[in-house]
């Protein structure tokens, strides 16, 4: 008989005559219970779909099954159980086939004695991207026994502000060989967390907008896989107002791992006599990722800072404002979270006399001056003058914790000088019609403080030569090309202003 490539596509259980599990193709039995091992009990005899026999030797009390006319099995019924085989007879190449219900191809080359070597191969999974609010994915043929030899990756991505929440309703798979691998995110060098066996697994909830899940499966042995779905969670953080004479606030989901590509503002308003004491119990961000930045009042102005941007595993300590209203805003990147914070806040007396000036003279001072002032103090004092006029401060005394406690003088939106120490800084004149002035206490060691006085002095305008350009306060000059240049080069920020 001249030998010819039978293509075999097996959509039942039960395998061709010739298949079955090495040493107990001589198995006989009448169920599955007979068969040792999980195996199944095809027509009279045990097989295992992870080997392969090539000879097999049926009982003494069987005849072999006749070859129907012309010597080439088409179809093949054995009583009990019927398996149904559809065979393409090809001259001489093997034509691919692809069906989704189909999972296992058998090819099986038949010699010239009829003796059949079948090939077993698993059909690779495609990976899957769901996009959607709400879905479902399950292993490969689930609920049926999914294949063996499979990697196939679920990528769940959905809109930037929300996360994703997964529940598995079903989870079997093959114990310590078999394993479904959850990811936080779709970096999958970060590590996952590993799920096998029988188990009920816990609700999933990822940080960010992205979730993977990735399925794997060893060469033998299978079981009915699992059936998972997914919703979005809401995950943006809104404005939140704080105003009683104490309260907490803390990073989103806390005492969770906060998300990723968040920006939260938390402002805190005491009455107008009071000023806010402002701690925490937990300060652990992602390092140089994200952030917490507190600002002395309501605007989120550089200026108004306290301190740098905060951000690692840090003691923060007691943080005050100069008066009523304190605002922070923590900011998280897209990859990578930690624990968050939490913290306390209360009004207590105000003490600092930070408030603005406004007439042509007038005194300032540190706290109970000329007794120490309290630590971790922040005092601003903001003076104002007529336009026309310039703001003249004279130190009358200034004795400060060296290198630690300070008073910094602003003119417009730029710092003049830092000064500390006792080393008097004399007398300093604004460029401007206005000064402020920062003084900043930390934890340890009071002094005397300072006392100063102001009074406006005559303006003396500038004249700017040709390619400069005059600053709003009349005496400042910059080169023409720093005007609109994106970058503050004035005191009062007239350069980048009606730029059009």
């Amino acid at each position: 008989m001249t030998s010819h490539h039978l293509f075999t596509l097996t959509v039942g259980s039960c395998p061709v005559a010739g298949l079955g599990s090495v040493g107990s193709c001589r198995d006989t039995c009448r169920t599955d219970w007979d068969c040792p091992g999980g195996r199944l009990c095809c027509p009279k005899r045990c097989w295992n779909w992870a080997a392969v026999c090539k000879d097999p030797v049926l009982p003494a009390t069987e005849a072999p099954p006749e070859s129907p006319p012309g010597g080439d099995d088409t179809t093949r019924n054995d009583g009990e159980n019927t398996t149904r085989i559809l065979e393409i007879v090809l001259p001489t190449v093997l034509i691919p086939v692809t069906a989704i219900a189909i999972t296992i191809i058998a090819v099986c080359f038949k010699r010239p004695d009829n003796a059949v070597t079948p090939i077993v191969v698993a059909v690779p999974c495609r990976p899957v991207l769901l996009t959607a609010e709400t879905g479902t994915f399950s292993s490969p043929n689930y609920p049926e026994n999914y294949p063996n030899n499979q990697r196939c990756l679920y990528e769940i991505i959905v809109q930037r502000n929300q996360r994703i929440l997964l529940t598995f309703s079903d989870f079997n798979v093959e114990r310590d060989l078999d394993f479904v691998e959850v990811y936080d995110g779709i970096d999958q060098s970060r590590g996952g967390e590993r799920y096998t066996g029988q188990t009920n697994v816990h609700l999933i909830e990822s940080t960010g907008n992205a979730m993977t899940v990735v399925f794997t499966s060893d060469r033998a042995g299978t079981a009915s896989g699992f059936n998972a779905s997914y919703i979005t969670l809401e995950s943006g953080c809104q404005p939140v107002l704080l105003t009683g004479e104490s309260g907490t606030f803390s990073s989103p989901d806390y005492p969770d791992n906060y998300p990723s590509n968040q920006t939260c503002r938390y402002d805190i308003v005491v009455e107008s006599d009071k000023r806010i004491q402002l701690t925490f119990s937990v300060f652990d961000l992602e390092r140089s990722s994200d952030f917490l930045d507190i600002y002395d009042g309501n605007s989120t102005d550089r200026q108004n800072r306290i301190g740098v941007r905060n951000t690692g595993l840090l003691n923060l300590g007691t943080i005050y404002s100069s008066a009523n209203t304190m605002t922070a805003v923590f900011t998280s990147d897209a990859t990578g979270t930690a624990a968050g914070f939490s913290a306390t806040y209360t009004a207590v007396d105000i003490g600092c006399p930070s408030r603005a000036f406004m007439k042509d003279s007038g005194r300032l001072h540190s706290p109970f001056y000329p007794a120490p002032y309290p630590n971790e103090d922040r005092c601003r004092y903001r003076i104002k003058v007529d336009f026309n006029k310039a703001v003249q401060l004279a130190f009358v005394d200034f004795t400060l914790e060296d290198g630690y406690d300070y008073v910094e003088v602003f003119q417009g939106d730029t710092t003049n000088r830092r000064y500390t120490g006792s080393s008097n800084p004399g007398m300093l004149t604004s460029s401007s019609h206005f000064m402020n002035i920062l003084f900043t206490s930390d934890h340890s060691i009071a002094k005397r403080g300072f006392n100063a006085t102001y009074t406006s002095v005559d303006k003396v305008f500038t004249t700017c030569t040709i390619g400069q350009f005059r600053c709003a306060d009349g005496v400042t000059c910059i080169r023409s090309w720093q005007r609109c240049n994106g970058e503050v080069d004035c005191s009062d920020r007239s350069d980048e202003r009606q730029c059009g």
